[in-house]
């Protein structure tokens, strides 16, 4: 489904009324992109010591709608902790889990985290992925160190910082081999991207993604 700003208003006030009363004032809505966040709760407080509240949800992820109800909800026992200054164990503590308990005997799934795997991203997601990946243009170095094993490793370079980090590894490090190269294949879309520190993945001649790409 489209998620709108229209949608998450009325599922709110919808279960404003059956789970808390009505008794929830109304926060900021917001809709983002997040990756790893379906759903959060920001907080402001004021020099006066009042609080704004901004309940997002991410439209990142291809999901029905009783998947972004139970983002809502979730965000909602936040609100209504926060609202009513109730001091938890923490952001998901006994509280958060007890008020999770009352509400799930409806048959929803409320939780500290949801398991995403396998989720398949919105048809704007994958658009944005698609395009950034056919542009992309990846800056990889793979190196070996003194070892008997051939073991390699392999990481990806913020942009302008190839040549540092080559030579760093070939003259301070002295490495005994290092290569390194440009390519669009998308699987190293998932390499982090070094900027200030060498973070190589070890990699051998039975590493099933980038054994091809050894030196």
């Amino acid at each position: 489904m489209t998620l709108t700003i229209q949608y998450i208003e009325s599922a709110f006030i919808k279960y404003n009324v059956l789970y808390f009363n009505g008794l929830l004032r109304k926060p900021i809505f917001k809709i983002t992109n997040s990756k790893n966040r379906l759903g959060t709760l920001a907080i402001k407080i004021s020099p006066f010591g009042t609080k704004s509240h901004t309940l997002s949800v991410s439209k990142y992820y291809d999901r029905t709608e009783k998947q972004y109800d139970n983002t809502i909800i979730h965000e909602m026992i936040h609100l209504y902790i926060s609202q009513n200054d109730i001091i938890d164990n923490g952001s998901h503590g006994r509280r958060f889990k007890a008020e999770c308990a009352r509400i799930n005997k409806y048959g929803w799934d409320l939780s500290r985290t949801t398991d995403i795997s396998g989720w398949k991203l919105s048809e704007e997601a994958q658009k944005r992925l698609d395009n950034k990946l056919s542009n992309a243009t990846y800056e990889i170095i793979v190196y070996q160190m003194y070892d008997t094993d051939n073991t390699q490793f392999i990481f990806k370079v913020a942009k302008g910082k190839a040549l540092n980090y080559y030579n760093h590894l070939k003259y301070k490090c002295k490495a005994v081999k290092v290569k390194y190269f440009k390519s669009n294949d998308n699987i190293f879309e998932s390499l982090p991207t070094c900027r200030c520190r060498i973070r190589g993945r070890r990699i051998d001649k039975n590493d099933m993604v980038y054994k091809n790409y050894m030196i």
